[in-house]
């Protein structure tokens, strides 16, 4: 994360960050999925989600403006959440 919004990059897919701006972003909430809700571990897609998984459990979903919500799997989903309370 940077102070102009939330990079991500799933290695070895991506060669460079996906820039989620901050002034795009909606609302950012806690999610909990199983290892099928987006079909699986890698990147996923479905009508109104790109999910970047790799675990199932918990992670942090993005909802923004006109556009796919993101989906992020992650092992510490409260630290991403307060991080982005605290540059958004």
């Amino acid at each position: 994360m940077r102070d102009d919004g939330i990079y991500v990059r799933f290695a070895p897919i991506h060669r460079s960050f996906r820039r989620l701006p901050f002034d795009r972003i909606e609302r950012v909430e806690r999610a909990d999925f199983g290892l099928l809700t987006y079909g699986g571990i890698g990147i996923r897609w479905t009508a109104n989600t790109v999910a970047y998984m790799t675990t199932r459990g918990s992670g942090i979903k993005i909802d923004r403006k006109n556009a796919k919500s993101v989906v992020i799997g992650s092992q510490n989903p409260s630290a991403l959440l307060e991080t982005i309370d605290e540059l958004h």
